[in-house]
């Protein structure tokens, strides 16, 4: 379409993209990536079968969530796996451990859901998979970008470069938490701190659904951005994929963006 992003930011293994979007990595070097990623994900199951992996959303801060985290016995292994927002975090690590804060934190009235996934990403238990996939990948080759596009990383919560790309950094990325609260506050500086003008005006979502939707809300109403910046999702769960994205499309043309109008309605190539 034509359409080149000022900065790019992913969440989890959405990082796989927004290297693509960066122009560090091949399509082929992304696609072995989540393959491989997904393989010795899985693969974890066959090393330590007494694992019964689990994660749950919860709603709280990463620091109001500590106190529930210290109940527990040292045998039971839970983890802050996703900072989202300000106020939500994803939990990971064993089944019965998250059972167990399940029912403390729907004692309190705070939101709980269990997530529908078998494995414990981003908790220590991703460590038995990290020799494997780090072999399977060191043969990615980073590119140099041809434009001048950011990326902020969701696992260290700052700028890196393409040359940071490497096959360590994506073991991190499976192995490490994700700070996408951090990264997000990198792009809109917080007004309470002196943030001065703001830089970005429009984040598109590129995903399966709007899942981020409400966590970006809730990062941009925390720095006093939430009025003057549009969050679009090209894919809704449930509607139409054609005219959910077609819509976004015409958001961004009314906002000024530089669109290839004949491209996005196929008027000069027809979709292969």
């Amino acid at each position: 379409w034509g359409l080149s992003p000022d900065a790019v930011i992913g969440h989890s293994s959405g990082e796989i993209g927004a290297a693509y979007a960066l122009g560090a990595l091949s399509a082929h070097d992304c696609l072995k990536l989540a393959f491989q990623r997904g393989r010795f994900s899985e693969h974890i199951k066959s090393i330590a079968p007494h694992i019964r992996g689990s994660m749950m959303s919860v709603g709280l801060s990463e620091l109001a969530v500590q106190p529930y985290l210290e109940t527990l016995e040292p045998i039971d292994v839970a983890v802050v796996a996703c900072v989202n927002s300000p106020s939500n975090v994803t939990l990971s690590g064993d089944s019965f451990a998250l059972e167990k804060l399940e029912v403390l934190l729907k004692q309190d009235d705070i939101f709980v859901r269990k997530l529908k996934v078998e494995n414990a990403y981003h908790s220590p238990y991703m460590k038995y998979a990290a020799k494997e996939y780090l072999e399977s990948i060191r043969d990615i080759t980073i590119l140099t970008p041809t434009e001048n596009v950011i990326m902020y990383s969701s696992v260290t919560g700052s700028h890196v470069s393409a040359t940071d790309l490497d096959a360590s950094y994506w073991v991190a990325n499976m192995t490490s938490p994700v700070q996408f609260v951090k990264a997000v506050n990198n792009i809109f500086p917080s007004e309470r701190q002196g943030g001065g003008a703001q830089p970005t005006s429009t984040i598109v979502e590129i995903g399966p659904h709007g899942a981020l939707q409400g966590p970006l809300k809730q990062i941009l109403e925390a720095n006093g951005w939430l009025e003057r910046t549009d969050c679009l999702s090209l894919l809704h769960r449930g509607l139409d994929a054609t005219i959910t994205s077609l819509e976004t499309a015409s958001k961004l043309w009314c906002k000024g963006a530089n669109l290839n109008i004949l491209r996005l309605n196929s008027l000069n190539s027809l979709p292969s």
